[in-house]
């Protein structure tokens, strides 16, 4: 098979401490998930974030918190 046009796939964004302009595709993010008690209930949160290769910070990109979105 041969790619005759190339999509969209890569998204861009510039990282908050070190101001470089990254172009990251769906490869690049990474997930954690954990669980926790908090005021004496569970809860499941999920992050997802890129790693900005020029400083090693973390770049939020969503922060999910019992299933709600905090962070886009």
């Amino acid at each position: 098979m041969k790619v005759i046009k190339h999509g969209n796939t890569y998204q861009e964004i510039e990282c908050n401490d070190c101001h470089a302009l990254l172009s990251y595709c769906i490869s690049d993010i990474r997930t954690d998930t954990f669980c926790g008690e908090y005021f004496g209930e569970i809860h499941s949160s999920c992050k997802k974030y890129i790693v900005c290769p020029e400083c090693k910070k973390h770049i939020m990109l969503s922060f999910v918190i019992d299933g709600e979105e905090t962070i886009t």
